[in-house]
C-alpha cells in the first residue's frame, strides 16, 4: 500500500525528472528559436518595443501577425493576426534556467572529469540570472543636449508619467517637489468603447482632485470648428493618430479636470506630451487655486544622475562623398559638485561612471536664427548587471576549454595504449 508520503515523493521525483530531462531542454531551445525568428520578423512593421513586449518579455503569446511576418520576407500577403497559444520568451528562459539547474548541475555526475562542463553550465545559469535582474531593475532612456547645455537627469524612452508641481510661490528651500502619477494608472483610460474611461486622483497636499480621461497613445491637438461630436476644451480636441512602430516617437495626450475640494468651479484642460526626439517642450497646463499656481504635465519618466554632463562640442564625420555618418563624437565635461572632468563619448566608446553608462546614440540639427545648432543625443543606461554577461562568457569559455583539453588528454592516452599493445 502506497502512503501519502510515498505518493508525494513519486510526484516530486517525476517533476524533477521532467525538469532535468534533455527532451525538455531541446523543446525549449526549439521554441526559443521560433519565437526569436517570428519576433524579429514582426518587428519590421510593429517596431522593436512592441515586439519585445509581445515575444520576449511575456509569459504567453496569444497571436502571430502572419501577414507582417510574410511581408518581412518579401512575400505579399493579406493575412492578419492568427490566434495561437505559445510560451513567451520570459517563460521559456525561466524554464530553461530551471532545466539547467536540475539537469546540468544537480543531476550531473560530479568529478574532476566533468569540472569543465559544470563550470560552463553554471556560467549559462549565471547569464540567465543576469538577464532576469536586468529585466526587473534596469533603467534606460536618453539625454539630448545642445552645445553648451548641461543636465543631470535622463528621461525614459517609454515610461509615461503625469506630474503635478507647485510653481508659484516656489517652495521655501528653493527645491522642486512633484507628485507623480505612473503610467499604469492612466494607460487604460482609453476613449469610448473600453472600460475605465475616467479616474480621479487625490492627494492630501493638494487643494483639488484631478480627473483624467480619454488617454491617447499618439495624438495631436486640433482646433475645433464646431462640427465635432467629441470632447472639446478651450476650442481644441485631441486628434488620434496611428501609433508609431517606434514607440518613443509617439506623442500622447489626455483630458484633465481639476475639481476644487471646497466646491469651487472645475477647470478643464488638455495634457499633451512630446516626443523624446523633439528638443522643445510645450508649456505645461497651469491652474490657480487658493493663491497658488500648479503645473500639470504629461511626459516621460525622469531619473537623476549622480553627476551632471555638459556638452562642449559635437562633431560628425561623414563617409567621403556621401551624407552617411561615419562617426559621432561628443566632447563633454562631467560635473560633480565644483569638480570638472573632460571626457569624450563616441561610437563604441561610452562613458561609464557610478553604475551608469552613456552611449553616443544620435544627433539632431535645429535651425536657430541664421544658423544650425547641433544637438547630441546620449542613450543612458543604469544596469546592475552591466558586465555580468561578459564574466559569464569568459567563465564558460574557460570551462569549455578545460573540458576540451581534458578530453584531448584522455584521447591521446588511449591512442598511446593502442599503439603499445
Amino acid at each position: 500500500m502506497t502512503t501519502p508520503t510515498q505518493k508525494s515523493s513519486n510526484i516530486l521525483a517525476r517533476l524533477f525528472a521532467l525538469f532535468s530531462s534533455f527532451g525538455l531542454a531541446t523543446s525549449v531551445l526549439i521554441l526559443l528559436l521560433f519565437v526569436t525568428y517570428v519576433g524579429t520578423l514582426e518587428q519590421v512593421e510593429h517596431g522593436l518595443y512592441e515586439s519585445q513586449k509581445k515575444y520576449f518579455e511575456s509569459l504567453f503569446i496569444w497571436s502571430i501577425d502572419l501577414g507582417a511576418c510574410l511581408r518581412a520576407m518579401s512575400i505579399n500577403s493579406t493575412f492578419g493576426h492568427v490566434p495561437v497559444l505559445l510560451p513567451g520568451g520570459f517563460l521559456l528562459m525561466t524554464v530553461l534556467g530551471l532545466n539547467m539547474v536540475c539537469g546540468a548541475v544537480i543531476r550531473m555526475r560530479k568529478g574532476w572529469r566533468t569540472a569543465g562542463v559544470l563550470i560552463a553550465h553554471l556560467s549559462i545559469i549565471f547569464m540567465i540570472l543576469a538577464g532576469a535582474i536586468e529585466f526587473f531593475f534596469k533603467k534606460d532612456g536618453n539625454m539630448p543636449l545642445f552645445e553648451g547645455q548641461s543636465s543631470d537627469e535622463f528621461q525614459s524612452y517609454h515610461e509615461r508619467v503625469i506630474e503635478i508641481e507647485q510653481v508659484d510661490p516656489p517652495l521655501a528651500d528653493g527645491k522642486r517637489l512633484s507628485l507623480v502619477i505612473p503610467q499604469n494608472h492612466f494607460l487604460d483610460l482609453a476613449p469610448d468603447g473600453t472600460t475605465g474611461k475616467a479616474r480621479t486622483f487625490s492627494h492630501a497636499s493638494l487643494p483639488f482632485d484631478l480627473v483624467l480621461r480619454n488617454y491617447q497613445e499618439n495624438c495631436e491637438p486640433k482646433r475645433a470648428d464646431g462640427s465635432e461630436s467629441r470632447e472639446v476644451v478651450d476650442g481644441y480636441y485631441l486628434q488620434p493618430k496611428t501609433p508609431n512602430p517606434t514607440a518613443e516617437q509617439n506623442i500622447d495626450g489626455i483630458y484633465a479636470t481639476v475639481k476644487d475640494k471646497k466646491g469651487g468651479a472645475a477647470q478643464e484642460g488638455i495634457l499633451w506630451g512630446i516626443s523624446a526626439a523633439v528638443s522643445t517642450q510645450p508649456l505645461p497646463w497651469t491652474v490657480k487655486l487658493e493663491g497658488k499656481t500648479y503645473a500639470i504635465d504629461i511626459g516621460r519618466q525622469r531619473w537623476k544622475l549622480p553627476f551632471a554632463v555638459r556638452l562642449d562640442k559635437f562633431e560628425r564625420e561623414l563617409h567621403p562623398g556621401t551624407e552617411r555618418a561615419r562617426k559621432f563624437t561628443s566632447f563633454i565635461t562631467k560635473l560633480v559638485d565644483k569638480h570638472e572632468e573632460k571626457k569624450i563619448i563616441t561610437m563604441n566608446e561610452p562613458l561609464r561612471d557610478q553604475g551608469f553608462v552613456l552611449f553616443q546614440a544620435s544627433f539632431n540639427m535645429e535651425q536657430r536664427g541664421s544658423g544650425a545648432v547641433k544637438q547630441s543625443v546620449f542613450a543612458v543606461v543604469e544596469n546592475p548587471t552591466d558586465h555580468w554577461p561578459l564574466y559569464a562568457c569568459v567563465a564558460a569559455g574557460i570551462g569549455l576549454g578545460l573540458h576540451f583539453f581534458m578530453m584531448l588528454g584522455r584521447f591521446v592516452g588511449r591512442q598511446r595504449k593502442t599503439a603499445n599493445a
